[in-house]
């Protein structure tokens, strides 16, 4: 038996994704492509002298489906998690011109050494889903997403009537030390929260 909480499924209510990489291959490749990748990240993407930036907050003209987005968990898969995120911004906004393959083929060409030259990241990736299509458990008790259990008991939900399923991918590398976090948290109705 399904539930629907809302009486829109999936639509997004918070949505953030903030990449910053510094790597001298990285760089030596997108500097080559500075005005086209500024130009297709239409406020989103900077490239520097020495770093790329990503910052796409709720509301940009950039389609991103937020939802595939993660933060790569260890430093060995930087690269690679960059270049299937740059592709599939690429693919998601019908860039499919030659230099949109070009930048895909020299980042794919080149991984091992990017990863090698990577000195400093900060990747974090939060959204936020209202309306979630839930399921009850086997016992009929309990909501479940998926196959996470959801810490609201059937006699609860009329405390929630909104559901919000929140995650938050973080990863930073900084003097040697990588570090990864992730975070899933289902809460209520925020005006009842306050």
């Amino acid at each position: 038996m399904k539930i629907r909480t809302d009486f829109v499924t999936n639509s997004s209510s918070t949505s953030h994704v903030a990449v910053t990489i510094k790597s001298t291959k990285l760089m030596e490749i997108l500097k080559k492509f500075k005005e086209y990748l500024e130009s297709f990240g239409k406020g989103t993407i900077s490239v520097s002298e020495d770093h790329f930036e990503f910052n796409r907050h709720e509301g940009s003209s950039l389609y991103l489906d937020l939802y595939d987005w993660g933060a790569p968990s260890e430093k060995t898969v930087i690269s690679s998690c960059f270049r299937y995120h740059l592709e599939k911004l690429f693919i998601e906004n019908s860039a499919h011109d030659d230099t949109a393959k070009k930048i895909i083929s020299e980042l794919k060409a080149n991984e091992k050494e990017i990863n090698e030259t990577i000195t400093d990241l900060y990747w974090l990736v939060d959204t936020g889903k209202w309306g979630e299509c839930l399921e009850f458990d086997d016992e009929g008790d309990h909501l479940k997403y998926g196959d996470d259990i959801l810490p609201i008991a059937l006699e609860e939900l009329d405390l929630y009537p909104f559901l919000l399923r929140s995650e938050t991918y973080c990863a930073t590398y900084h003097g040697g030390e990588y570090e990864y976090k992730e975070d899933i948290e289902w809460s209520g109705d925020p005006e009842e929260d306050e």
